[in-house]
């Protein structure tokens, strides 16, 4: 069965598997037998469960990711087994590779909880025990925010992906698949009643990551981005803020009790996760600032009785190289002191950023914060690869930038070369994009022709055959008038659609899932529409494009005319080169080996099955287990 997970991704083979489904959920299953566990998916028939003995056989490719991935499985079942029991084991254990697709059973804290960003129905609880940290996926529960700190026992089987667009680096434990999150303790009322931290200098880092929770007391001297804070205790020791997601950054100055997970780097004491709340407490004294030049925040370690000053309240004079916001919105500035080069981060003063001049010397004054290599146990002597200073005082400008420079005239024609070639560029990109969106148009102008061309050619044929039999043949002729009444209101519906998307710019909406619900918006009085399209809409071209909304739109419209539906779900997604989308109802069906066709005056499916053959797709009906109707679409991509 391992060998399910072998293979080349060009390679693809039939496959024939018989086994125990272990654990299962939907269509997503984990089955074993005597080699070893294998993950099967897209299996129709969702009435399978756990402890079944099943023969599977179907279709398997591995993608470029390195995963397994299904296209159709037939199952034949014998029988049932018992299931295996899952194995007790602790939290670091549960990372073994051997445990892949083994269920097991583990107690642990939740450290913290974080929303899917996918699918908001599932929490990714963080646990820890320990040194060991690991993820575990559940469906979201009320309140999540109490089960935070409780110690819990996770039973599920260890996973190493899900489908969709996302892999993981590390296992997880997946308790959708049968498994179960159960509460052993509840946290403390008060979620800082934990031991204030002393950390002896000759602990060990794995020591200090087995301690768990603990807090610290004292003054906020530095905040910088992503949510790291400086703390100074009264015992005049600093400790690291990591801060937990969603928690806010107190502010610079301020007294506070922080509760986290200690850890530590080569200077500083952490608390990772951490949580801050107000403190009153007896005021702690700053530092007094030590002037220092740039070269001596990172000294060689040659240099002899020169020591590392980590956290300590430096004042530095300099020139400003460069004023940056980075993409996380930090403001920054890059100081030259006679060669050497250190940022300065504004986060904590961003007032004062805007009046920092590139060629002024200015005079910082703030915390030295030295960036280390992530601590590695074999790594014995880790680099530290930056010293940083985090404002906390205005800086003060000894003088501003000088006027004309030889550096500044040729920066200054740099720039008017650059603009004059990027002007050049434009103009030619910009006539390009025309034609290529001519093209596009034009091509999109035949098609809609052509479809309400051959519609209105039978549209004449059968009022011309109407007319020939309305003396000698009634019956008949009433059959094609009706059929011809049919085709009209199908032209009707395609002509109005078009005018539609051309009126509301659909095709010029650069993101795929606002283009489906602006398509979708004559039908929000009908029906709740619920759209989850995770598709780069600049793969397509806009007559492909118009091909996929006009698919869904009158699988939409089927629906709600036909099937009388009050909830239409539309989820689309790219895997392996190959658009998958669907459109499911919750309506009353329909009989998909006896439709009706445009022999009985009943176009869409048929206009549906012209677009996909021109576009060399496929589409595929299917009932869900809660009723309805659910059509499944596949569509080759060029790469782009």
């Amino acid at each position: 069965m391992c060998d399910a997970y072998s293979g080349d991704p060009s390679e693809s083979w039939a496959f024939a598997i018989t086994g125990t489904v272990t654990w299962c959920r939907g269509n997503n299953f984990i089955i074993k037998d005597s080699t070893g566990n294998c993950n099967l998916f897209n299996i129709p028939d969702d009435t399978l469960a756990r402890g079944e003995i099943i023969a599977a056989t179907g279709l398997v490719h591995i993608t470029e990711s390195r995963t397994p991935w299904i296209d159709y499985i037939e199952a034949i079942k014998f029988g049932f087994d018992d299931l295996p029991v899952p194995r007790r084991t602790i939290l670091k254990d549960c990372i073994d590779p051997a445990l892949i697709l083994e269920g097991v059973c583990t107690e642990a804290t939740v450290v913290d909880i974080l929303k899917d960003e996918f699918d908001a129905r599932y929490d990714w609880l963080i646990l820890k025990d320990g040194g060991a940290t690991m993820s575990a996926v559940c469906r979201h529960a009320e309140g999540g925010g109490p089960l935070i700190g409780s110690r819990v026992e996770v039973t599920g089987p260890v996973c190493h992906y899900v489908l969709g667009m996302r892999n993981f680096i590390n296992p997880f434990i997946n308790t959708e698949l049968g498994g179960s999150v159960r509460v052993i303790s509840q946290p403390s009322e008060d979620p800082f009643d934990f031991p204030l931290i002393a950390i002896s200098g000759y602990a060990s880092q794995s020591d200090i990551e087995c301690l768990g929770k603990h807090t610290a007391v004292g003054r906020i001297v530095a905040v910088w981005p992503p949510n790291n804070c400086l703390l100074l205790t009264p015992d005049r020791r600093y400790i690291r803020l990591s801060l937990a997601a969603n928690e806010s950054a107190p502010k610079c100055g301020s007294m506070v009790r922080a509760v986290g997970y200690p850890s530590s780097d080569i200077f500083t004491v952490w608390l990772t996760l951490a949580k801050t709340r107000e403190e009153k407490t007896d005021e702690i004294p700053d530092d007094v600032p030590v002037a220092m030049k740039a070269k001596d925040l990172l000294p060689k370690i040659t240099t002899p009785g020169k020591s590392l000053p980590a956290n300590m309240l430096v004042t530095v004079d300099g020139t400003v190289k460069s004023v940056d916001i980075l993409s996380d919105g930090t403001r920054r500035a890059t100081l030259d002191d006679r060669g050497t080069t250190v940022p300065v981060d504004f986060s904590a003063k961003p007032d004062a950023f805007d009046g920092i001049d590139v060629g002024s010397e200015i005079r910082a004054t703030g915390r030295c914060i030295l960036v280390n290599e992530r601590w590695n146990p074999n790594n014995v002597f880790p680099k530290v690869t930056e010293a940083l200073i985090i404002l906390s005082e205005n800086p003060v400008v000894i003088h501003g930038p000088g006027w004309w420079s030889i550096r500044k005239v040729l920066v200054v024609v740099a720039i008017l070369v650059i603009a004059l070639m990027i002007l050049q560029l434009r103009n030619f990109l910009q006539k390009r994009m025309a034609r290529i969106k001519l093209n596009e148009r034009t091509q999109l102008a035949v098609e809609i022709h052509d479809s309400l061309s051959q519609t209105l050619t039978g549209l004449a044929c059968h009022i011309s055959a109407a007319r020939n039999t309305i003396d000698t043949d009634t019956p008949v002729a009433r059959d094609k008038l009706t059929t011809a009444n049919q085709m009209l209101l199908s032209c009707r519906a395609e002509l109005r659609n078009c005018l539609f998307d051309l009126r509301n710019n659909t095709l010029e909406e650069k993101d795929f899932g606002k283009a489906i619900v602006r398509t979708l918006e004559p039908f929000e009085d009908s029906a709740a529409i619920l759209v989850r399209f995770n598709v780069d809409r600049s793969k397509f071209e806009d007559l492909t494009a118009h091909a996929i909304l006009a698919i869904i739109r009158e699988l939409a419209s089927n629906a709600i005319r036909h099937g009388h539906a009050w909830t239409i779900r539309v989820a689309g997604a790219v895997e392996n080169n190959t658009l998958l989308f669907s459109v499911t109802d919750d309506g009353s069906g329909f009989d998909f080996e006896n439709r009706m066709n445009s022999e009985d005056g009943h176009f869409g499916l048929d206009g549906i099955h012209d677009r996909l053959k021109r576009l060399n797709g496929s589409i595929a009906f299917s009932r869900p287990a809660g009723g309805g109707t659910k059509a499944t679409v596949k569509l080759p991509i060029g790469r782009k």
